[in-house]
């Protein structure tokens, strides 16, 4: 029968000039008492210090106390509510100060906070100070500091809170972090969400470590003591490396006990750590339930969602096979790999927590651990679109470009390289961002028409012999008032009206339709022909075939109504006839361009036609057409 149990990847803390070791990692199949015993050494105090990293996290406790001061200004002296021992002094109060770090000098209190940093150690301010780092931000212009102690004794913790606060100089990026110092463990601890890089000011150098009262010791992280660095999303641990009386504790750093033995009863896979009173974390013991010696490597994803992660367990050589259950952290089974000897791999993975199950079908023995996939920061955008109005160019976009590795590059579709734009008519606009690993990402903003007016209106009808009345019907939309001009010296506001043309002539209806709100105006035209008496048009070309197979005569006004009497005769240039109209209602259909039956030839034909229109008026009218053939 498997024995399943649950345990959780830790990261183990190597002792530096420990002066108490540990007793070897040791393996349970399965849970039950256990004793541990330590070797203790001897030595001094906590005068110096290593750093090992942890998973990030945000202390949410709720901090009782809150700092808004000044720019470059120290809080009042805090209580801590514990001693802390720090490069071998105890501490039992704190100064908080606006640029990112504590410090337990307390004539500091209330005082100014220096801005430019220095690489430490050196004899100037600050001293006896935790930097988390030690950077120029501005919480006046906002976020704030909140702080406080919280849990219970003799777990209790001291949290400083630097939250979203603006870097100096630069106030659209914004730091995120936490100082935390632990009781009895005298642990301390920096959890940093995000430290953006300021270049143009001071260089963009911050500190990151620990300075003692007197400014002859110090500790930093690796190339971080006073240079210009991004951090997201890192937990990092201080310890001390010197010594007093030996504390035990669990994987979450709770004190089990005192003494060189302790008995533990472990279900599941664990680390203890053992320290000193005074002196830190010194070394610590995996008791395995399990599985022995299986290790694990992790390929986070390329970029922020590229789910290209890869996680692979090495498993130990006991001379025997495995069976291995991949799972998500919904306990939904995501591949299974039986029978393996060495190494099981998963790819594709998106950022997250995944269960690996292992069995050692030797021992009958099986355990669930956990890996972790992370990805980069995505790359945001942060637009303020403004819409154009009465479809003009006057649209807005407005984009801060943040998160990503390094600096960011961009291009837009149309080949500006502005990052703002203005000016805009309505439409859509793409833009294209990459960071300084390769990642990208693209966005597409529509600019909108606010207020529009679509001028638009018909006429019915279009031409004819004066008096000519004509209806007027409109199709706008998006206007509330309108003025219409109609080409004689007449106006009006109404665009649905009846108009009469007492004369001929070419008009020209102007209509303009307008929001009154916003301003918006639109314009449409159109031309009404008013005739005064009926003429006969005849075209001069004529090609068969197609949409206009006759050839036939028009009236100026394309109404039959205006013609009573038609007649009319197309002969050849020797003044042979090869078509006749004898009344209008002849003329429509028209000559189809054959004579007798057969195809005419291309060439000039001549005609002469008769008319009498319906005011009585008589209508002469002869000319030539050009046959062209295309049937």
């Amino acid at each position: 029968m498997k024995k399943r149990l649950i345990l959780s990847l830790v990261v183990l803390t190597t002792a530096l000039q420990a002066q108490v070791i540990a007793p070897a990692d040791t393996f349970l199949c399965q849970g039950g008492p256990l004793p541990l015993t330590a070797t203790y050494l001897g030595g001094g105090g906590s005068t110096s210090y290593a750093d090992s990293i942890i998973p990030f996290f945000w202390e949410t406790a709720q901090l009782s106390g809150v700092y808004n001061g000044p720019d470059d200004q120290h809080s009042g002296v805090v209580n801590i509510g514990f001693d802390f021992c720090f490069y071998g002094q105890t501490y039992s109060q704190v100064v908080v100060s606006t640029n990112n770090y504590i410090t337990f000098d307390l004539t500091n209190g209330g005082g100014f906070s220096p801005w430019t940093t220095q690489a430490i150690p050196n004899p100037n301010e600050p001293l006896a100070a935790i930097m988390g780092p030690w950077v120029d931000i501005n919480p006046a212009t906002g976020g704030n500091i909140t702080y406080g102690t919280v849990g219970t004794a003799p777990n209790r913790k001291f949290v400083a809170s630097y939250n979203n606060i603006p870097m100096f100089s630069c106030s659209q990026i914004i730091y995120r972090g936490q100082i935390v110092i632990y009781e009895t463990s005298n642990l301390i601890e920096t959890h940093i969400e995000n430290l953006p890089l300021c270049s143009s000011w001071n260089g963009g150098n911050s500190v990151h470590g620990l300075h003692n009262e007197t400014g002859t010791q110090a500790y930093t992280v690796a190339g971080r003591n006073n240079t210009p660095y991004t951090v997201q999303f890192e937990g990092r641990r201080f310890y001390g490396t010197g010594a007093a009386n030996v504390v035990w504790y669990d994987e979450n750093l709770n004190a089990l006990d005192t003494g060189l033995t302790v008995t533990v009863n472990p279900t599941s896979s664990t680390t203890y750590f053992l320290g000193l009173v005074c002196g830190g974390i010194q070394d610590s013991v995996r008791v395995q339930i399990g599985v022995v010696g299986a290790s694990f490597n992790t390929q986070d994803e390329s970029c922020y969602s590229a789910d290209d992660g890869i996680a692979t367990v090495n498993l130990p050589n006991n001379g025997g096979q495995w069976d291995v259950t991949w799972l998500d952290v919904f306990g939904n089974t995501l591949q299974v790999d039986n029978n393996i000897t060495t190494a099981a791999t998963l790819n594709g993975l998106e950022a997250g927590a995944y269960y690996v199950e292992m069995y050692d079908q030797v021992n009958d023995c099986a355990v669930i651990d956990t890996v972790y996939i992370n990805q980069p920061p995505p790359i945001v955008l942060n637009e303020q679109v403004q819409n154009a109005f009465c479809d003009q160019n006057n649209g807005i976009i407005d984009l801060a470009l943040a998160g990503g590795y390094g600096p960011l590059t961009f291009s837009w579709d149309d080949g500006t390289v502005s990052l703002d734009r203005d000016n805009l008519t309505p439409g859509d606009y793409t833009i294209y961002v990459q960071d300084s690993i390769g990642c990208d990402t693209t966005a597409t903003f529509t600019i909108l028409n606010e207020f529009p007016v679509d001028a638009d209106f018909t006429a019915t009808p279009m031409s004819g012999l004066a008096p000519l009345t004509v209806n007027f019907n409109d199709l706008t939309t998006g206007a509330d008032g309108y003025t219409v001009d109609f080409g004689n010296g007449d106006t009006g506001f109404d665009p649905d009206t009846t108009y009469t043309f007492e004369e001929n002539g070419l008009f020209t209806i102007v209509m303009v339709g307008y929001d009154s709100l916003s301003g918006c105006t639109d314009t449409a035209t159109l031309v009404i022909d008013v005739t005064s008496d009926p003429r006969v048009l005849m075209p001069n070309v004529f090609s068969p075939g197609g949409n206009f197979p006759y050839y036939n005569a028009v009236t100026s006004n394309d109404s039959t109504a205006n013609i009573d009497q038609f007649t009319g005769v197309i002969y050849t240039r020797w003044g042979n006839a090869v078509y006749e109209w004898t009344n209008w209602e002849d003329q429509t259909a028209g000559w189809d361009g054959t004579v007798n039956g057969s195809k005419a030839s291309e060439g000039v034909y001549y005609y002469a036609v008769k008319a009498v229109g319906s005011n009585g008026k008589a209508i002469e009218q002869s000319g030539h057409l050009t046959l062209i053939r295309n049937d």
